[in-house]
């Protein structure tokens, strides 16, 4: 465009000096060539502004584009922020109340295993009394005392495994929220 302007402005240049022969003929042509060279130039100039608004558009297109992708990742991201906030908040709330529960256990035991002390305390004073009587009570008791004992570590043993079971779940479920979490941020990442 600016060669062709440049041509133009020599041959106009070259008329008006009066440098170009008197021929009619060569006139007539320079004049011919400087007409053909402005619509061409007006063509190119024209073909310009239509790809420069093309590209304007496509980059107002692209923007906003972006711009959506970026809201959506941005939501998507304080979302997963949320859950992991409500997961701890859960797994805290969980972990309390196991505590309370292994307490209770624990109360509750103790206070059997103090009242089998204090049984088989009772039945050594029957026993040094040497009544016969008191031996099948003793021995009765005694058995009595082995199904509580036995009874109380079962229920122990299957809290302890409940307990197990939820931690690992909500485990499971942080590292699942976590691994979310990543992926979300490293797609965040590679569009930016």
């Amino acid at each position: 465009l600016v060669l062709r302007e440049k041509e133009v402005t020599e041959l106009r240049s070259k008329l008006e000096s009066g440098k170009v022969t008197s021929n009619v003929d060569t006139s007539l042509a320079l004049l011919q060539e400087i007409s053909a060279l402005q619509e061409k130039m007006a063509s190119v100039n024209k073909e310009h502004q239509e790809e420069m608004k093309s590209l304007r558009d496509k980059l107002g297109v692209s923007e906003e584009s972006f711009q959506k992708e970026i809201k959506t990742l941005l939501s998507s991201n304080e979302k997963m922020t949320k859950e992991n906030n409500a997961l701890k908040a859960k797994l805290d709330t969980a972990h309390k109340e196991n505590l309370e529960v292994v307490e209770l256990w624990k109360s509750k035991l103790e206070s059997a295993m103090a009242s089998h002390q204090q049984a088989m305390e009772d039945l050594k004073a029957s026993f040094s009394k040497g009544a016969g009587l008191q031996a099948a009570e003793f021995a009765e008791l005694k058995v009595e005392v082995e199904k509580m004992r036995e009874h109380h570590q079962s229920e122990a043993s299957k809290l302890k495994m409940k307990q197990e079971n939820e931690r690992l779940c909500l485990v499971n479920e942080m590292e699942a929220l976590k691994s979310k979490l990543l992926e979300v941020t490293e797609e965040k990442e590679r569009s930016l």
